[in-house]
């Protein structure tokens, strides 16, 4: 409400102005401060008290505020307020302890190929090549209190195509079905009491190149291990870099046996692992120990090592492979294979080297795990 008459406010009009000074908000302005100052006295009990029109005296009852109500009283609560309110139940949700997981199932899988050229003058020889490298590997691992039971299923499979040769230009440069079984029950620490049976032998019958002799078929060699002795376990994780894991695996059997079986009597002598001319199988005792390692250096480089010794105290096989894997992505990864193997055998598998054997292979494809 408006407390003075409109006429008693100002009406400057400043002629030198572009816009007119009653067109602004120059005089409204100037009206709310007007009435702001005379409120201000009013409720002060100054000055202006003609302007009062009632006062106690005036009245025959002055009116009474209920305080109460009126701190409590919000409009705005009104507004919002539903008529009737919603009742909710309350829900008793049931509990349920989470599962815990005993087995746990991996997979890695790679199909890589590589190329190899070599001209006619080469000065050193050789052949040119084409070649495709399957891997394949599984694991099944138990764990619950003391008890563990590990199983790993792994085939690699080499397919070459040498070119310019007159036999076998398709030949299979490597084959080897391994699976490993472990059970172990804790000791203390991370060392725990463990039987461990290793099983290799390949699948397919392989020739050299130029050659009708075999080198490998079917069970020929099948070779078992059963090793009795204690493993150590150790899983890290770098607090520097969370990609950066290492997991080793060691089990050292002092008492160990070594069963090959030789099905094919007609494959290469040097590769029936110790058996005699016109028997099929040997047993030996002795030692074993094997290690397996895999180091994620980084985010896109592997480390998958692994090391055999096994001894009969008179012959001794030494094993070491490391594969060098570097992910370009989740489905494409180049890998560096270094394989040694020693093996004092037979003289006849003694070479260059000794009784040294190396295989080394570089190759780029697709690769998946999970």
């Amino acid at each position: 409400m408006d407390f003075i008459p409109k006429d008693t406010l100002l009406q400057d009009k400043d002629p030198f102005r572009l816009i007119p000074r009653e067109e602004t908000f120059s005089p409204r302005l100037d009206q709310m401060r007007k009435i702001e100052n005379l409120r201000r006295d009013y409720y002060m009990n100054m000055n202006n008290v003609r302007n009062i029109k009632y006062s106690v005296s005036k009245l025959k009852q002055a009116p009474q505020i209920d305080e109460e109500g009126a701190t409590k009283r919000n409009i705005l609560n009104e507004l919002i307020t539903p008529e009737e309110p919603v009742q909710v139940a309350p829900v008793t949700l049931p509990k349920s302890a989470p599962e815990y997981i005993y087995w746990i199932k991996r997979g890695e899988h790679s199909l890589q190929a590589s190329q190899n050229f070599i001209s006619d003058n080469w000065h050193s020889g050789g052949n040119s090549n084409y070649a495709v490298r399957s891997y394949q590997k599984f694991t099944l691992n138990y764990k619950k209190d003391k008890i563990s039971f590990d199983n790993l299923l792994e085939w690699k499979l080499s397919l070459q195509k040498v070119l310019h040769v007159e036999k076998n230009g398709t030949n299979i440069s490597e084959d080897m079905f391994r699976m490993v079984n472990a059970f172990g029950i804790q000791a203390f620490n991370k060392w725990s009491y463990s039987a461990t049976l290793e099983t290799l032998t390949p699948l397919f019958s392989s020739k050299p190149v130029n050659s009708d002799v075999k080198n490998t078929a079917l069970f020929s060699p099948l070779v078992m291990n059963l090793g009795l002795g204690m493993s150590y376990k150790l899983n890290k994780q770098f607090a520097s870099d969370k990609a950066k894991k290492l997991e080793l695996n060691q089990t050292i059997s002092p008492l160990a046996l070594n069963y090959v079986y030789v099905n094919d009597l007609d494959i290469n002598d040097s590769k029936k692992q110790g058996v005699e001319e016109g028997e099929h199988s040997k047993l030996t005792i002795g030692s074993t120990i094997n290690t397996d390692l895999k180091f994620n250096i980084n985010r896109y480089l592997t480390w998958n090592s692994r090391f055999k010794y096994f001894t009969d105290y008179s012959r001794a096989v030494m094993e070491f492979e490391n594969r060098f894997v570097m992910e370009l992505n989740r489905y494409l990864s180049t890998t560096f294979f270094l394989y040694l193997r020693y093996d004092d055998e037979s003289p006849s598998m003694k070479g260059e080297r000794g009784y040294l054997q190396i295989n080394q292979m570089l190759s780029f494809g697709l690769s998946y795990k999970w």
